[in-house]
């Protein structure tokens, strides 16, 4: 940027300070027309008026000078703010440090701001990494079933083409839960219809792996984002099937609020009841399981947080799991 010159400079140096230019201004006039109304000693106050504007002038100088030096300093300072605090001219008036104190409030807001943003993308790199080698296996498992057999069994495909789906929609909701456009539309909806979206969706999982569903209607009514809480339902059943073998899923209400999505799988270690939410978290299954992300009951706590409802496991280790989703003073008698 081009450097400004002294003309232009005092130019704003008396605009800055025309109420004080103009007050001297106006009080000299007043006296000036004052004297002359008295003969007496007149030469003596002009003179005296004289040096006063000499001496004010000399001061109003340095002023100047000061005010175009800080000019400069801040001037050099553009393009680097964030290196430049050390050089900021010194400010003895009380405005101008509270200035300078906000700047220094608004570079350490901006350095949290960035920090925060590398560790959101990090995240994301890395999320995205483990997608990628998600992605793979069932990919390796078509393949490797196309190649191999001259008629693959359709229930296998179909099997990993579904794991494909599950991973693809999970990835979806994991990008949306960290845009800042996510919203929440909510509505009273069925409940027992949002169950009966996920049941059809893994009907065939049930079929292939020969598990039970005991699924008791609730005939109750929630106010939620029915899509939202249908992918709850769906991570947590998906859970369910991928760590039981053998006997089934029921799914039933308890309490009047309070759904439970039970499995007779291989269940969950106390210590880790309360930590599987946390992002990245697998614990001890996820040490058996090399395909689990960590991510989906971290969405599920997320996103039934946002809606104002509840979740939590109880469990104990080869007895299975219960998976408890409540609605507190949300949930009514269908009419």
């Amino acid at each position: 940027m081009k450097e400004m010159s002294l003309r232009k400079l005092f130019f704003f140096y008396c605009k800055e300070h025309r109420k004080l230019l103009f007050s001297y201004l106006l009080s000299f006039g007043i006296l000036l027309f004052i004297f002359s109304l008295y003969d007496n000693y007149i030469e003596g106050i002009l003179y005296g008026m004289v040096l006063s504007n000499g001496l004010l002038l000399g001061i109003g100088s340095y002023d100047f000078y000061q005010f175009v030096k800080k000019h400069r300093a801040l001037e050099n300072c553009r393009g680097q703010v964030s290196d430049c605090f050390e050089y900021l001219p010194k400010e003895n008036g009380l405005l101008g440090q509270d200035y300078q104190i906000l700047l220094r409030e608004l570079q350490e807001e901006k350095k949290e701001q960035m920090m925060n943003y590398e560790n959101e993308k990090n995240e994301l790199e890395d999320y995205f990494t483990l997608w990628v080698h998600q992605m793979k296996l069932p990919i390796a498992g078509m393949k490797l079933l196309l190649q191999t057999e001259e008629e693959p069994d359709v229930k296998l495909l179909k099997s990993e083409l579904f794991r494909i789906q599950q991973y693809t929609d999970m990835v979806l909701a994991y990008v949306r839960m960290n845009s800042i456009s996510t919203d929440y539309v909510l509505k009273e909806s069925e409940l027992d219809d949002m169950i009966r979206q996920v049941i059809r969706k893994f009907s065939g999982e049930f079929i292939r792996k020969k598990l039970q569903l005991d699924f008791q209607e609730t005939k109750k009514r929630v106010l939620t984002d029915e899509k939202w809480l249908v992918f709850v339902i769906e991570q947590v059943i998906s859970n369910a099937l991928k760590y039981t073998k053998k006997g089934g899923i029921k799914i039933y209400l308890k309490d009047e609020d309070t759904l439970v999505i039970e499995d007779t799988g291989i269940g969950i270690e106390a210590s880790d009841c309360y930590r599987v939410f946390e992002k990245g978290y697998t614990g001890l299954n996820g040490r058996y399981d090399k395909k689990a992300s960590g991510i989906g009951l971290y969405l599920c706590k997320t996103i039934m947080t946002n809606l104002s409802h509840k979740i939590w496991i109880e469990s104990e280790r080869n007895y299975g799991t219960k998976v408890m989703l409540s609605f507190p003073h949300n949930i009514h008698d269908r009419a």
